[in-house]
């Protein structure tokens, strides 16, 4: 009988050592440790901002024009995100980009608009994703050849995030075919960012 008294023992400690386990195994318990999360964790989805309606008025370059927003009394400048263009001082680059950006903004036309996180410039210009129809002709103009990519300031946000990887997959494969400005070796020599002498990113 005495072995079997021991063996009886033995189940009860383990029964009472599981109940402990399970009865406080919270987040304080020290038998227990806390459960994290995973350090980085997923990437959250992109939700856009909601597109506006803005009727173009006129093209400043290949990076920059001017649109009405519904109910606004005057124009806006709208300066397209994640590209830029060679500078008009640039010459011939700089028409010849803003020649491109016309082709998809003309004056009259009604473009959408979204917006990141960073409203506007130091210039007080509004800082757009611009789309017409379905194309994003941010994307559009580095698949033409005639932007280069230019990831500053949102390059952080996700919906930044999501688009730069379709501008420089498109940049890339403009330059790889020497499309637009990239038939020539001197379009982006220097780049536009260090031709107004400002930060390159």
């Amino acid at each position: 009988m005495v072995p079997r008294l021991r063996s009886h023992r033995r189940l009860v400690g383990v029964a009472a050592a599981l109940l402990v386990l399970a009865g406080c195994g919270g987040s304080d318990s020290p038998l227990l440790p806390p459960v994290t999360p995973p350090v980085g964790g997923p990437t959250p989805t992109p939700t856009p901002f909601p597109r506006v309606d803005c009727a173009v008025t006129s093209n400043n370059d290949g990076d920059t024009f001017r649109c009405t927003l519904p109910g606004a009394s005057r124009d806006t400048a709208v300066r397209l995100l994640l590209i830029d263009a060679p500078e008009t001082g640039q010459a011939p680059w700089g028409d010849s980009s803003r020649v491109a950006l016309r082709r998809w903004v003309p004056a009259g036309r009604v473009v959408q608009l979204e917006r990141d996180t960073e409203d506007t410039d130091a210039n007080g210009r509004l800082l757009r994703y611009v789309f017409v129809g379905d194309t994003n002709v941010v994307v559009r103009l580095a698949g033409d050849g005639y932007v280069v990519p230019f990831p500053f300031p949102t390059r952080a946000t996700p919906n930044a995030r999501r688009y730069l990887v379709s501008v420089d997959s498109a940049s890339a494969q403009a330059q790889s075919q020497r499309r637009g400005l990239w038939g020539t070796s001197y379009a982006f020599v220097p780049l536009p960012c260090a031709f107004r002498n400002a930060t390159c990113p």
